[in-house]
């Protein structure tokens, strides 16, 4: 398998920006009425975990959905993949030391 990617997008709020806003205010963590979001792609299943609440997340399966045109997160067959990428994910926010790491929205269905 590939090596994973991660990236993170916070529109042009960057370091104590960042928690700044999620702090104060999380309904406005979106840039360009996007909401911020980090990324995480290990070659097979793409992840995506917005900052910003009730925003849901996004798996996708790469390989059988290229196009990335159905989200698995709701998927009971899928949840295997989800809770590992969603545990690589807040693992590389602790190692790109991102301060907003205790702020992240929870998830109706994180386990």
């Amino acid at each position: 398998m590939a090596k994973s990617l991660f990236f993170e997008a916070t529109g042009d709020h960057f370091g104590k920006d960042v928690t700044r806003v999620m702090q104060q205010n999380p309904h406005k963590a979106e840039h360009h009425h996007v909401p911020w979001y980090a990324v995480l792609n290990d070659g097979r299943y793409k992840y995506i975990r917005y900052l910003k609440p009730d925003v849901p997340e996004e798996l996708y399966d790469l390989i059988s959905d290229p196009e990335k045109l159905t989200n698995l997160a709701e998927s009971k067959h899928e949840q295997p993949a989800l809770i590992r990428m969603r545990q690589m994910t807040v693992n590389e926010l602790i190692r790109t030391e991102a301060n907003y790491i205790d702020l992240l929205p929870s998830l109706q269905k994180e386990q």
